[in-house]
């Protein structure tokens, strides 16, 4: 039996409905005017603050003011105060200098580095042959102390790197720690186009080497390396991310492993304690390898996110030391001016949500290897226990299997020098343009 309500309650519940409506959308309302109108009363204060300290300075200081240098300090002060660690503020000549090492080419001392975190110092981790750093014997391992007499121990990777690009025919004086001596040299800049891969198969394993952060010309590398040394009598593919920062275009880290890694989410990132999103999924093409992925405390960035990605998947494995910790994925904004912002946006996550900011990526085979064992070349497993922990664990996963690793049938040696290789035609050949992301 149905009950029916008068004309009256239904028109009593009906208005309340509306009041409550109502009543939630002036308090909703109110708290986002509060908001911002507290925004608008901030920002207001800080340009009455910048304005009066202007006029002050402007008054009485008795030398010249660059309005140039002033504005470009004001906007590194605000940056240095939102207490983002990996952001920073390029102007005009960094943000091109930065956009110039992006698309494969450099112009430097002739040294990539990165940051030794127990000293402040760049850290030498490759020297070009015949390049000012190598005339002057500068050597992997050394440690950069000073740049044009500033210390590097106070300034971010990006501030001191940056020192150590300029224009064609420029030099700058250089001071770094060899052996237990400082030496200071006057060093001229050249101009360097960038190999980011290399790759070699032998005793059955595939191994492909980064051998610096990836750029618009490292995914292409990168696939004609897959397609030279990823073949399926292999017993497994080493990836060498060992000093590697992964570069500031996180979409050529996602182009990768979209290459190596089956259908599905292949990075994540946390906006918020509960709010992850998938940023990036693969295709179900993939690479019929168990991997195994070098790494140090060297490799920061993307680098930690390729080797992070990579373990979430059965049957791949982390050798090496425990990575940086630099696990924010990190935006270049370019303002009107031609000046940049570079800050973070979300802290990147693996596939099953795994983060790894500020602690870092823990190999499930801990082995310290110093730097100046990481060869760039043919690794030698009789002093790089790093990649032979990698061969071990793929004779290991054999025999799991049932299969004795000496039966794999041995293959021929085949390489790709480094730097100023020839491309072979098989190379050639497969090689594609790729586009360059945003």
């Amino acid at each position: 039996m149905n009950k029916k309500i008068s004309l009256g309650v239904a028109l009593a519940l009906t208005l309340l409905a509306v009041a409550l409506t109502a009543t939630v959308s002036v308090m909703l309302s109110m708290r986002i005017f509060d908001a911002k109108v507290s925004s608008v009363k901030s920002r207001g204060a800080m340009y009455d603050k910048l304005d009066e300290m202007d006029t002050i300075v402007r008054n009485n200081y008795p030398g010249d003011i660059d309005d140039d240098i002033l504005f470009d300090s004001v906007a590194d002060g605000y940056i240095h105060g939102i207490a983002d660690p990996y952001a920073v503020y390029l102007n005009a000549d960094e943000l091109a200098e930065r956009a110039a090492k992006d698309v494969g080419s450099i112009t430097s001392i002739g040294v990539d580095t990165v940051k030794d975190g127990s000293t402040g110092y760049l850290m030498v981790t490759k020297v070009y042959k015949e390049s000012a750093a190598d005339v002057a014997g500068i050597v992997v391992g050394d440690s950069i102390i000073k740049i044009n007499d500033e210390q590097v121990s106070g300034l971010t990777y990006e501030e001191g790197s940056s020192k150590l690009l300029g224009e064609e025919g420029e030099s700058i004086s250089v001071t770094y720690e060899h052996d237990t001596s400082e030496i200071t040299r006057d060093l001229d800049f050249t101009t360097y186009e960038l190999e980011s891969v290399y790759w070699l198969r032998t005793d059955n394993v595939s191994y492909i080497r980064f051998t610096r952060d990836f750029n618009d010309t490292t995914v292409g590398q990168f696939r004609r390396a897959l397609e030279n040394v990823s073949v399926s009598k292999d017993k497994g593919l080493v990836i060498d991310l060992r000093n590697i920062g992964g570069g500031i275009n996180i979409n050529y880290t996602a182009d990768m492993l979209d290459m190596l890694l089956p259908l599905g989410p292949i990075i994540k990132g946390q906006y918020g304690e509960n709010d992850i999103r998938v940023l990036f999924n693969s295709d179900p093409s993939c690479i019929e390898l168990p991997i195994t992925v070098l790494v140090n405390g060297g490799t920061s960035g993307y680098a930690e996110l390729m080797a992070a990605v990579i373990r979430d998947y059965p049957g791949n494995f982390i050798v090496g030391e425990q990575t940086m910790g630099v696990g924010m994925h990190r935006l270049l904004y370019q303002m009107t001016d031609g000046t940049g912002i570079l800050m973070s946006v979300c802290k990147l996550t693996t596939p099953k949500s795994v983060t790894f900011d500020v602690n870092g990526v823990m190999p499930d085979y801990q082995i310290e290897l110093d730097y100046a064992v990481i060869s760039s070349t043919t690794p030698d497993m009789m002093i790089d226990l790093q990649y032979k922990r990698a061969l071990d664990i793929f004779d290991s996963m054999l025999r799991d299997s049932g299969i004795d690793p000496a039966s794999i049938t041995e293959s021929e040696p085949e390489s790709v020098p480094e730097e100023g290789a020839e491309e072979t035609e098989e190379g050639a050949e497969s090689e594609e343009e790729e586009e360059s992301g945003s």
